[in-house]
């Protein structure tokens, strides 16, 4: 029943394996490499409790989306018992995050201040430089390399380490 909840098909219209694999994977080619893919897996299991290496494929549903389906299994007595999981809403926020990051690293890069991108810990060794904009190198200087935290920083800006001890830079 599930699998006609999510995929939107009827029983009538998907009797049997082959059925489900042509609407599921329309394409010929890419059929083949799920079918191959899937059965070999299950093939090799060999005793009753193996469980299927989770594996990811695309399919289609009825009204023509695709889910990213996670699929998996485990050997029983008499069948093989098939389990999923959909996985399409992950893999599109995962899609929408790295477009969001993309847009960050270009807005970030393209500042004309000088900027870093830091890491914040508890102490100043462990704030360390995830980034620096291309007007940070050319003001100051230093490469990423130079720079690896907050503490690298402090102690090139402020090389006296009386003024550094006595948590200056800390006050507003």
């Amino acid at each position: 029943q599930a699998v006609h909840r999510v995929f939107g098909y009827s029983k009538k219209e998907l009797p049997n394996v082959v059925a489900w694999m042509k609407k599921a994977y329309p394409d010929p080619k890419y059929r083949k490499q799920m079918h191959d893919k899937f059965f070999g897996q299950v093939a090799r299991l060999k005793k009753v409790g193996d469980i299927l290496k989770p594996m990811e494929f695309r399919m289609r549903c009825k009204n023509g989306s695709e889910k990213h389906m996670l699929w998996t299994g485990f050997k029983m007595p008499q069948v093989f018992l098939a389990l999923s999981t959909d996985l399409t809403d992950v893999r599109q926020a995962q899609h929408e995050l790295a477009q969001s990051e993309e847009k960050f690293r270009q807005f970030f890069e393209q500042l004309p201040l000088p900027a870093v991108h830091v890491e914040f810990g508890k102490k100043h060794e462990k704030n360390r430089f995830l980034g620096m904009n291309r007007a940070f190198h050319e003001k100051f200087g230093y490469s990423p390399r130079e720079l690896r935290t907050l503490n690298d920083w402090l102690k090139r800006a402020y090389p006296d380490p009386t003024y550094r001890k006595e948590d200056k830079l800390n006050k507003n």
